[in-house]
């Protein structure tokens, strides 16, 4: 009986590390990575959002919710399209009860069937993450009612992206993958919803593999005039932001670009959706009016945005300064960067979330609380280090500001700044906005910074101080499991 596993255990061993190699040397789609064109647009075309959450005086919590009350009149607004690509859309709760929230995702999707229902020729697309089925172990409520009043709604494929976790990923794909998972007969726990039916031991094998479409974007049409024959103005909204209830509380940010850069997102966008063998409603270009300025923006996809960030990270020096807000600091590569750009002369502020939790789950502090800690000794405590200080909400935006001697830039959007986001691991969205001089956007997304950081609203963050790390043991943690690909960012 012996020889008989130790000879299981060998050929399953020997199927992961042929996987493993095979994963580790395939080549990615076509089309689904690549750069994107930069494009001129006026500045009045650029307009930064913010989601806020703050505490009074009396320990009261406020929000406004800029971003989605944009998002709904943009939805209201649209003439014939509306394309939206969300990681997360759904009412899962695994918040504490005390907490309020807002609706978003039924917020959001009422809009969008009632306004497929008021003109059978809009066409509304709707894309998610997986994960909003728990990979097929329920059924997506958004997606389910769009298709009800033929929109088209559909969950991303997955399994053409390179898998973070390739120890996990290695030994799934060829056990686990073909089974396919199914809504009946579930026996274990929701993993992220407490009042949910019970899902398969499927649905938690997929989650294991620790990879997503993390985008959040939509594209819609606004029609400048006479609505069938006056030129249409094409508007993109991508942000940190989802139509997630548990969520909703949470800070995020956003930018809306008018003009020419959303044929790169439906480009971008319909090579998702043929990775799921589905073709998304195409548009009639020759209707669309796209002016030209002097603020440059672009595009970033995963890869992308690593290369750009590090090549202004690497152009910092003495008296440039770069304001960081993100949800997870943990890429050694940009952490490097920072460190050679604060000792070039460079002033960096960093506002991290605490990391105290992570889709409704503990998170011990990682990665953030390390990182910083690295980055206070790296620099002998040069770069400042602000908190997140509204858990249980978080602090979930993404935003990298940068005021240089050769430009004034931002860069909004989804990526967080992990390996998982950078390395073509997800799916993700970016715009990186930019001009020699200060535009409006830009300016006011300094001030959201500088008024979060500063509490000028109420409070919102705290002193390194108050979450430093002073434990041994969440420096090599966070190592493995960034190096590992099992950080859930």
């Amino acid at each position: 009986m012996g020889v008989f596993f130790f000879t299981v255990f060998k050929i399953v061993l020997g199927v992961m590390v042929f996987t493993t190699a095979f994963l580790w040397n395939r080549e990615l789609p076509d089309g689904l990575f690549g750069a994107d064109p930069v494009h001129r647009v006026p500045a009045d075309s650029v307009v930064f959002l913010a989601d806020k959450t703050w505490l009074d005086s009396d320990g009261s919590r406020r929000t406004d919710q800029e971003i989605w009350d944009t998002a709904l009149t943009l939805i209201d607004e649209a003439h014939r399209y509306v394309l939206m690509d969300m990681f997360l859309f759904n009412d899962f709760n695994r918040h504490i009860d005390h907490v309020p929230y807002r609706a978003l995702s039924s917020e959001v999707l009422t809009h969008l069937v009632e306004k497929r229902k008021s003109d059978r020729m809009m066409s509304v697309s709707l894309i998610v993450d997986p994960i909003n089925t728990v990979y097929g172990g329920a059924i997506s409520s958004p997606v389910e009612s769009l298709k009800s009043v033929s929109g088209m709604a559909f969950t991303s494929a997955l399994l053409p992206l390179i898998d973070s976790h390739l120890v996990w990923s290695a030994f799934w794909r060829p056990f686990f993958s073909w089974f396919g998972n199914s809504t009946e007969a579930g026996w274990l726990p929701h993993p992220l919803d407490y009042d949910s039916p019970k899902v398969t031991l499927r649905t938690w094998a997929a989650l294991f593999n620790f990879k997503a479409n993390h985008r959040g974007v939509m594209v819609v049409d606004h029609a400048t005039g006479n609505r069938d024959t006056d030129p249409v103005k094409m508007v993109t909204l991508v942000t940190s932001a989802y139509p997630h209830d548990a969520g909703s509380s949470d800070m995020h940010v956003g930018l809306m670009v008018k003009d020419a850069i959303w044929k790169d997102v439906v480009t971008a966008e319909a090579r998702v959706a043929q990775l799921s063998d589905l073709e998304l409603p195409g548009y009639i270009k020759d209707r669309v009016t796209d002016e030209t300025g002097d603020v440059s923006v672009a595009l970033l996809r995963e890869r992308a945005l690593r290369d750009t960030l590090m090549a202004r990270l690497d152009e910092a020096g003495e008296g440039d300064t770069l304001r960081i807000m993100s949800r997870a600091l943990a890429d050694r590569t940009i952490i490097d960067a920072l460190v050679r750009a604060y000792w070039r002369g460079a002033d960096i502020l960093l506002l991290l979330d605490p990391n105290s939790h992570a889709m409704g789950y503990a998170s011990y502090g990682l990665p953030n609380r390390p990182v910083a800690r690295e980055l206070q000794a790296r620099t002998e405590g040069g770069i400042t280090i602000r908190w997140c200080d509204i858990s249980p909400d978080a602090c979930g935006a993404k935003l990298v500001i940068g005021d240089t001697a050769s430009s004034s830039f931002m860069i909004v959007g989804s990526a967080n700044l992990t390996r998982r986001a950078l390395d073509a691991r997800n799916l993700e969205m970016s715009i990186l906005a930019t001009r020699a001089s200060p535009f409006h956007a830009w300016e006011d997304a300094v001030e959201y910074f500088d008024d979060v950081w500063t509490n000028a609203d109420g409070h919102v963050t705290v002193p390194y101080e108050v979450y430093q790390d002073t434990t041994y043991w969440r420096t090599p943690v966070y190592r493995v499991v960034e190096r590992t690909g099992t950080l859930p960012y």
